[in-house]
């Protein structure tokens, strides 16, 4: 047993354990980071798409009231053009 103390041999496993305990406290850092990064560009695709779908439905919206709005005029001038036809001057 003296020779292994006298050469350091005793220190090899405890000194590779240290190691390898930080080796692994690095890759679960290195992990968590790019997790953190992932969920984060998962939270920004998901509000766009948010987004989009918004600007999309408020088109719609849009869309449907100037359609709305173009087929009462439509009916409102054709009102307008009987009536002064019929109108006797």
């Amino acid at each position: 047993m003296e020779k292994f103390q006298a050469l350091g041999l005793e220190k090899i496993p405890r000194e590779a354990w240290r190691q390898n305990t930080k080796d692994m406290k690095y890759d679960l850092y290195n992990f968590l980071a790019w997790l953190i990064i992932i969920i984060i560009i998962i939270i920004i695709i998901i509000f766009v798409i948010i987004i989009i779908i918004i600007i999309i439905f408020v088109i719609i919206i849009i869309t449907i009231v100037i359609i709305i709005i173009h087929s009462f005029s439509q009916q409102m001038d054709t009102r307008v053009e009987v009536f002064v036809l019929c109108y006797p001057i």
